[in-house]
């Protein structure tokens, strides 16, 4: 993983220089106020500052009570970067029409220097705002996502089963154990019959062990307990110590395999898959099939089949297999949605439910994330809840 890790920092960074560059650019072509020498201090010490706390942090500023709220203002700082240059255009339409409409040369040279002037203030105001809002209210307000999940051959004796789903916590700066603490009260508060961990749980290497204790310590609020599968972030932080760690508990880990969690004429089944780890499109498909096959043995063609997957791409293999219901995470929804629409359009299921005839496919936005900024895609945790078509 030492390769895809190093590439994914080396395009970050370039990603940062290049809004940086493009942002101040854009402001001094703009507005003369973004000319002055001060101002291009300030400018250049900030992103100086924030990359290298971001790029070289790690480590020292953990040791720091302070670290995530600092984490938190260096992507404010970026984030109000990106809106500069998202206003900068309507910004440069209005300027020129001012320019262009009939008015005196006097005026209409007093009316472009107030309107420069106004908006010189307003855009950072305004970036700014939107980024604050994204940061500290949007990306840290959890809400519940219910779902019934309506299915013809569902056995009667398990009608209104109820699943909760947590996926994509990312333990760490931005969500601390004592937040994973009141999410799981408050998941134990709405009664479901069992809680589904779909990956992305660990995302920092000094809580493994803490982390893991804390799910023991709720295994028993969950009347059928709790599953686990692992995410790719389980792997980029040790998995050997995260599984050694999970064994001292009763957290049921699903690695290509199966369990039974209702006994009937037609019984209950979560299945769950491991990450796929190719990237080759073919390999890829190979390996995501090859997995569902060796997880689905055993399991009787007359049940009902729960899938367990962080990959989101898995769900075409769950619906060629028949699989009454999929629950994945892994996108975080894409974490900014406008007009109910991921801008960045990754996967082929990015958020929400799915449905190919009767089988259902859902991709969890998750409750925490790695980058703390979300906008129109709020954290999420979610509740399936299982009855029987009439």
């Amino acid at each position: 993983m030492k390769g895809p890790i190093f590439m994914f920092f080396v395009i970050l960074f370039l990603v940062l220089v290049g809004v940086a560059a493009l942002s101040i650019i854009l402001m001094r072509q703009l507005f003369p106020l973004y000319k002055k020498p001060q101002i291009m201090r300030v400018f250049y010490v900030l992103t100086s500052v924030s990359i290298f706390a971001l790029f070289f942090g790690r480590g020292w500023l953990d040791q720091l009570p302070f670290a995530g709220d600092l984490m938190l203002l260096i992507v404010i700082w970026f984030v109000s970067l990106t809106f500069l240059i998202t206003f900068s255009p309507a910004v440069f339409v209005v300027k020129k029409v001012i320019e262009k409409i009939g008015l005196d040369d006097g005026v209409r040279d007093l009316s472009r220097r107030q309107f420069l002037k106004t908006a010189g203030v307003a855009m950072p105001i305004l970036a700014a705002t939107c980024s604050s809002y994204g940061t500290f209210y949007s990306s840290r307000t959890i809400v519940d996502v219910k779902h019934e999940i309506f299915l013809a051959d569902l056995d009667q004796t398990f009608s209104g089963f109820t699943i909760a789903q947590l996926s994509d916590v990312h333990l760490g700066w931005f969500f601390s154990i004592d937040k994973l603490k009141q999410t799981l009260d408050h998941i134990v508060a709405q009664k479901p019959d069992v809680l589904a961990v779909t990956g992305d749980l660990f995302d920092d290497v000094d809580t493994i062990v803490l982390a893991a204790q804390t799910l023991e310590l709720y295994v028993e609020q969950f009347p059928q307990g709790i599953y686990f599968i692992w995410g790719n972030h389980e792997y980029m932080r040790g998995i050997s110590k995260i599984k050694a760690a999970l064994a001292n508990t009763r957290v049921k880990v699903l690695r290509n395999e199966n369990d039974l969690l209702v006994k009937a004429a037609s019984p209950l089944y979560f299945i769950g898959v491991d990450y796929p780890m190719e990237r080759d499109t073919a390999k890829q498909a190979a390996e995501c099939q090859g997995m569902m096959e060796t997880a689905l043995k055993g399991v009787p063609a007359k049940s009902t089949k729960i899938l367990l997957s962080h990959h989101s791409i898995l769900i075409d293999n769950a619906f060629d297999n028949k699989i009454d219901l999929t629950m994945t995470g892994h996108t975080h929804g894409g974490q900014i949605v406008v007009l109910g629409m991921p801008i960045f359009q990754g996967f082929k299921y990015m958020r929400g439910m799915y449905k190919k005839g009767t089988l259902y496919g859902y991709v969890n936005s998750g409750a925490g994330s790695w980058f703390p900024f979300r906008f129109g895609c709020p954290p999420e945790i979610t509740f399936f809840t299982l009855k029987k078509e009439v």
